[in-house]
């Protein structure tokens, strides 16, 4: 009895070993890390940096620069962006400089790995090491709050000027072909004379013209801006759109 005893124990003391090292030999094995794929994403972003450096050297050289920052992008909006013109376009950036010519913002991205800093010494500061193979939450458009808004209301302010264009047109074909004894008005409202503006459609306006040819009311809406101007001679130049402005009523024809 004791034999057996002692013999299943053994079996038991066996089977146990066998199974931690079974566990311990069969976890999943870490990721291979592709340090080529990481070696080549820092030298783009070091060709990045370059380029960058580069341009801007240029323009201190040219002497044009006075704004307080520069910004590269691989984005063609805004306008006053530049862009560095890669010729392997997966590379997208955004690079931020101050009026002294230091970087304060760094972001680089192929898709797939992310390399963001705001501090970039020099092009030797660009190390493997901070290479994140993570994307997300990379804002590489370079476009704030503010800019977007500035966008949107400058895009307004040329409807409302097409407006203003349109309806100077549309007085010169209405007074050849008859006289308004009280001048004549283009609205978006029912049962009105429309502007032919099928390109902004989501505009709503009033417009008076004298017979004299001057415009002398303007209102311009889209919903979130808003213009609204009487003069006994409106010019182009008076259509500043501001982000004050009240709603407006388009009047009734």
């Amino acid at each position: 009895m004791k034999k057996t005893l002692i013999a299943l124990i053994i079996i038991a003391v066996i089977c146990g070993g066998i199974g931690l090292f079974l566990h311990f030999t069969s976890k999943t094995p870490e990721p291979v890390v592709d340090n080529s794929k990481i070696n080549e994403f820092v030298d783009s972003v070091k060709l990045v940096y370059n380029k960058a450096s580069e341009k801007r050297n240029d323009v201190d050289a040219s002497a044009s620069m006075n704004e307080d920052n520069f910004v590269f992008s691989s984005y063609a909006e805004p306008d006053d962006f530049e862009n560095l013109g890669l010729s392997d376009t997966s590379i997208k950036y955004c690079i931020k400089y101050n009026s002294s010519g230091s970087i304060v913002d760094y972001r680089v991205s192929n898709g797939t790995y992310s390399y963001v800093s705001s501090n970039v010494s020099g092009v030797d500061s660009i190390v493997a090491s901070n290479v994140k193979n993570d994307t997300t939450n990379v804002e590489l458009d370079c476009v704030t709050p503010e800019m977007r808004e500035q966008a949107e209301r400058d895009s307004f302010e040329n409807e409302v000027k097409f407006v203003y264009k349109a309806a100077q047109t549309s007085f010169i074909t209405d007074a050849i072909n008859a006289a308004g004894a009280n001048g004549y008005v283009y609205s978006s409202g029912t049962n009105c004379k429309n502007l032919d503006i099928t390109s902004t459609t989501n505009l709503k306006y009033y417009v008076k013209v004298n017979n004299n040819g001057n415009v002398t009311e303007l209102i311009v809406t889209n919903g979130k801006y808003n213009f609204n101007m009487k003069s006994d001679n409106i010019n182009i130049k008076d259509i500043v759109v501001n982000v004050s402005e009240p709603s407006v009523e388009i009047p009734s024809c």
